[in-house]
């Protein structure tokens, strides 16, 4: 996608904010620190609208699109 921590992207603008500002703020993504971790690591999790509006098949299917991938020249991921 061409986007860079601490680079500005003409469309998506800095990835660190989009990331921890606006998806977290608007519940599409949980930043938390890792438990244990020493120094301090964080994670990104799925948050409670993301789940609510989209599944994990969808989200696959649109990088493999983004990634002009077709499903079917990945046999691992069929059911």
């Amino acid at each position: 996608m061409g986007l860079c921590a601490g680079r500005q992207h003409c469309i998506y603008g800095e990835p660190r904010e989009l990331l921890t500002k606006v998806w977290v703020q608007e519940g599409y993504l949980e930043y938390r620190q890792v438990p244990h971790s020493d120094p301090a690591r964080y994670e990104f999790l799925w948050g409670p609208r993301a789940h609510a509006e989209t599944s994990k098949w969808q989200v696959l299917e649109h990088l493999l699109w983004v990634n002009s991938l077709d499903p079917r020249s990945l046999p691992s991921l069929s059911a």
